[in-house]
């Protein structure tokens, strides 16, 4: 039986050490995004929507809905190859957690796609494939504020001229998720 104790009590001295270095981690990495405030406010960014994004711990994701996955990006520079997708989110803010009314109005309303980021090499031309909508809440563990954010994500990929795809609509629904390329 003391042999057991003396197992348990080294298993947690070790899981408390382990714990203190994730801490000391998420410390430093916080500390250095931090460090780019200064920057994002220069490049025109809207501060209050950053916050989530700043100050991750002090944000948690209450509910989402719709299709929040991620896009494919890869082949940057290969021309018919590149893919790249861009999401665009409208984001609002509320003392209480949006109702029911509120995430309709968002799922009816998704903000339009961006366009793609990335210009095409050679003389491909950029197209989007798939475009897709999805939501989440945020809820501000110190503050209780609440935050909307209505997404629209767009799949683009680079086409040549005269492909057939050009003048498709796009599918409407996330692309497969990428294979190794």
């Amino acid at each position: 039986m003391t042999t057991i104790a003396i197992i348990l009590a080294i298993g947690i001295i070790i899981l408390g050490y382990i714990a203190y270095l994730l801490n000391k981690r998420v410390a430093l990495l916080l500390g250095r995004l931090q460090e780019t405030i200064p920057f994002l406010k220069k490049a025109g960014l809207d501060f209050d929507a950053m916050q989530p994004f700043l100050k991750p711990l002090e944000w948690v994701v209450v509910k989402e809905g719709g299709n929040n996955q991620e896009g494919n990006v890869g082949n940057l520079g290969l021309c018919p190859c590149q893919k790249e997708y861009t999401v665009n989110t409208k984001q609002t803010a509320h003392r209480q957690m949006p109702n029911a009314g509120q995430i309709a109005n968002c799922v009816n309303n998704p903000p339009p796609a961006d366009p793609a980021e990335w210009k095409c090499p050679d003389d491909c031309v950029q197209v989007m494939t798939h475009i897709w909508h999805g939501w989440t809440i945020v809820r501000n563990r110190r503050t209780g504020q609440f935050k909307l954010n209505c997404h629209t994500f767009a799949q683009y990929h680079c086409k040549k001229p005269g492909d057939p795809a050009i003048d498709q609509e796009p599918e409407d629904g996330p692309p497969p998720p990428d294979v190794e390329t």
